[in-house]
C-alpha cells in the first residue's frame, strides 16, 4: 500500500511519464562532456527528491543547489542522474556507472528513503551504500552525502506514523553517518534539520503530502551549500 502511494503521488506530479534519468522533459539523456569546458562538474546521485518531485518554481534541491554554484563558478555544468522511485541498488548500478564517466568533480549522494520504505534490509542498505561512495570516490571528485530526509514528518505518511517507518529511517541514517566518518565524505545531515524546519514552516511539503515543497527543497539546499560552498570556490 506504501509503495502504491508513492507511486501514485509520482504519476501525479509527472503525468505518468518520466525519462530514463527521472527528469520531467521525456527524452532527456546526459549529454556527452565536452573536454575541458569546465573546470567544475557537479553529478547528482538519487531519488525523486533529486528530480524535484513536488517543486512548482526553481526546481528541486539538486537545480538549486546548482542555481548556487553557478554564481561562484559559472563555468560549472550539472549532470543530474536522479530518478523516481531509485533505490541504492539504482544508484551503484544504474547511475554509478554514467557518472564516472563525465569525470565529475562534486558529486552528491541523496538515496535511501525508498529503500526503508520497500523494506530493504539494513545490511543489504549499508553493503550497497558502501559501494557506492567507494566508486564516487574512485572518480576524484568531492563527495557529499545526504542522510535520508525526515519521512515520518510527511503528511502522506500519517497512516504509517505507528510502523518501524522512522526507527529504520534512524537506523540507516546512522549506516550514512559511519560511511561518512569512515570515508571522509562531506555530510549533510537533512534529517536532524528537517525536524527542526518542519515544525516550524508549514508549507514545507508539496500538494501530495509526500514530497518537499519549492520552500522545503530551498532549504534542503541552503543545508548542503552551507557545508560544501568553501570547497566549491576552492576546487579547481
Amino acid at each position: 500500500m506504501l509503495l502504491t502511494l508513492l507511486a501514485c503521488a509520482a504519476c501525479a506530479q509527472t503525468g505518468g511519464v518520466t525519462s530514463e534519468y527521472g527528469r520531467r522533459d521525456e527524452g532527456w539523456r546526459v549529454p556527452q562532456p565536452q573536454g575541458d569546458s569546465a573546470s567544475l562538474v557537479y553529478v547528482a546521485l538519487g531519488d525523486s527528491t533529486g528530480v524535484g518531485l513536488g517543486a512548482r518554481n526553481g526546481g528541486g534541491y539538486v537545480e538549486r543547489l546548482f542555481a548556487k554554484m553557478r554564481r561562484a563558478r559559472p563555468e560549472a555544468r550539472l549532470f543530474n542522474l536522479s530518478a523516481v522511485g531509485a533505490t541504492t541498488a539504482d544508484v551503484l548500478h544504474k547511475q554509478m556507472p554514467r557518472a564516472t564517466g563525465v569525470h565529475p568533480t562534486i558529486i552528491t549522494v541523496g538515496i535511501g528513503a525508498n529503500d526503508v520504505m520497500a523494506g530493504v534490509d539494513e545490511a543489504s542498505f549499508a553493503r550497497a551504500y558502501q559501494d557506492i561512495t567507494a566508486s564516487a570516490k574512485k572518480t576524484g571528485a568531492t563527495v557529499v552525502v545526504m542522510t535520508i530526509p525526515n519521512i515520518a514528518a510527511a503528511p502522506a505518511m500519517a497512516a504509517f506514523r505507528h510502523s518501524d517507518v522512522a526507527s529504520r529511517a534512524e537506523k540507516f541514517n546512522r549506516r550514512i553517518e559511519d560511511a561518512a566518518a569512515r570515508d571522509d565524505l562531506l555530510l549533510v545531515d537533512l534529517y536532524r534539520a528537517d525536524g527542526k524546519n518542519v515544525e516550524t514552516t508549514l508549507n514545507f511539503f508539496s500538494s501530495d503530502g509526500l514530497h518537499p515543497s519549492d520552500e522545503g527543497y530551498a532549504f534542503w539546499a541552503e543545508i548542503a551549500w552551507s557545508k560544501i560552498e568553501q570547497t566549491i570556490r576552492e576546487k579547481r
